[in-house]
């Protein structure tokens, strides 16, 4: 079997310099996947995964959805 079979077609990306809080709203917003991070010209650069967060970032961010933060 091939990659391709396998890949996201279309993945949503997050670029190197979205701050923190808004890369792990992107990740709950698509079930908490580990999106790829792309540099300025659009090369992959890495990946990030909620675990990678600080804990009270996730709490804060969780905390603030809970209480209707739009």
């Amino acid at each position: 079997m091939l990659v391709r079979v396998r890949m996201s077609a279309n993945p949503v990306t997050i670029a190197l310099d979205t701050p923190i809080t808004r890369g792990l709203r992107v990740m709950r917003q698509n079930l908490g996947k580990r999106p790829p991070v792309l540099d300025d010209e659009g090369r992959a650069a890495g990946a990030i995964s909620e675990k990678d967060l600080p804990l009270d970032i996730r709490e804060t961010e969780q905390n603030e959805d809970i209480n209707g933060r739009s």
